[in-house]
């Protein structure tokens, strides 16, 4: 179901969650670019949490920030069928990335999670990066920059794609790449 750019805000969000917690035949839900924040980000937890048929959910451009993804975070433990979680242009941090971490380590079940154009930092990539070593989720789009100011090392035994359009990449990012490249022959890098 496509809900794409209705200027819904959080009051719609609550309204539509609330028809969705009996849904058993919906599979994806996109609902980008409605300014839902992190009391909508609230409601779709809910849906989360008890729906046994949801399998994609697109939040990105929704202004959803760390109480947002907590809530999201918290309902992905209990949840055994969502495999894409995306999340791109919010306003997670480092915070948010840690509760992201903290569900990464419980669910098995979630193959990607998207989190392009956040804010996100480097103890906020760290804690991910702990939760790769349990979980073979592919995280997309984690900023490039962020990675080279990381250990790359520290990423390279679980990352498995990298996106990195948008990004300078320049002669300390080719040889970057290169020891990627030497230390993970799985990895697919985009750019």
């Amino acid at each position: 179901m496509n809900f794409t750019n209705n200027d819904i805000h959080e009051h719609g969000a609550q309204y539509l969650a609330t028809g969705l917690q009996e849904n058993k035949i919906l599979t994806i839900l996109n609902f980008g670019y409605n300014q839902i924040g992190d009391q909508g980000a609230k409601y779709f937890a809910d849906v989360l949490e008890y729906n046994e048929t949801l399998k994609t959910i697109h939040l990105g451009f929704n202004e959803i920030g760390d109480d947002g993804v907590k809530h999201l975070a918290d309902a992905s433990q209990q949840n055994k069928t969502l495999i894409t979680l995306d999340l791109q242009w919010n306003r997670v941090n480092n915070y948010g990335a840690q509760y992201l971490a903290n569900a990464l380590r419980q669910n098995k079940t979630l193959l990607k999670l998207d989190l392009y154009e956040n804010q996100i930092g480097f103890s906020g990539a760290l804690y991910l990066a702990d939760a790769l070593q349990e979980n073979t989720v592919i995280l997309s789009y984690l900023s490039y920059k962020l990675l080279i100011r990381l250990s790359i090392d520290y990423f390279i035994q679980t990352l498995t794609e990298l996106n990195l359009e948008y990004n300078p990449i320049g002669n300390d990012g080719k040889e970057s790449l290169g020891k990627i490249l030497q230390n993970n022959s799985e990895i697919k890098i985009f750019f």
